[in-house]
């Protein structure tokens, strides 16, 4: 996909058409997140993701019924919580795991959503003791997850799209958290062999072949 051909295609959508509203909105969200996927500085990375919440927003607001908006809005606060820290940090967590289960009540066969919980499980199970004590102290709760739970909903994410390299990344960062190396490496290893469908999936095979590496 050729980025910036796509943004303008949409924003000219947005001009011309005003009953696609809703589909070109939540479509511009997907295209923000992937392009602050591939971006490296950071300021610019972390634009590219407030533009993708700003329209899953406006997709949401068009159209509550639909699980798209909702799931790009998960996607872009998880891309975003990677240059938090503290606080917000945690308020994300939340709210990632919000849309997504908001998603998933209006598509079950929603790949991405079944994914995105599944990362945020993996990675509420291994928060360190500092956030978890500061999500209690501010929100009265701590955001709850288990490495198998993590492990079921990578695996139905695989089982509805096989063709996603993140899916197999992510399961197998999971398999490395339980110890299950070999079965880890297998998931790296089909990183590996998978078609690139997207340019970040470059940065994907990267990760991959460092955690081959770390497991020899």
């Amino acid at each position: 996909m050729n980025y910036d051909s796509a943004k303008v295609y949409y924003t000219k959508a947005l001009i011309e058409d005003s009953t696609s509203y809703y589909d070109v909105h939540w479509k511009l969200a997907r295209l923000y997140c992937n392009i602050g996927d591939v971006l490296n500085k950071k300021d610019s990375t972390e634009s590219m993701y407030d533009m993708a919440l700003k329209h899953a927003d406006k997709a949401i607001s068009e159209d509550s019924t639909r699980y798209e908006g909702y799931v790009w809005k998960s996607a872009a606060l998880g891309d975003k919580a990677l240059f938090l820290g503290g606080k917000k940090k945690i308020e994300y967590a939340f709210l990632v795991k919000d849309n997504a289960e908001k998603a998933l009540r209006l598509n079950p066969q929603c790949a991405l959503c079944y994914f995105i919980l599944g990362e945020y499980q993996r990675e509420a199970a291994t928060l360190g003791s500092i956030l978890r004590r500061l999500a209690k102290t501010l929100y009265g709760k701590v955001p709850e997850g288990t490495l198998d739970s993590s492990l079921v909903l990578l695996s139905k994410a695989i089982k509805l799209d096989s063709t996603e390299i993140k899916y197999y990344l992510g399961r197998g960062k999971t398999y490395m958290k339980m110890k299950a190396y070999d079965l880890a490496k297998k998931d790296f290893n089909r990183v590996l062999s998978l078609k690139e469908k997207y340019q970040v999936d470059r940065k994907y095979k990267k990760e991959a072949r460092y955690f081959l590496k770390k497991l020899k």
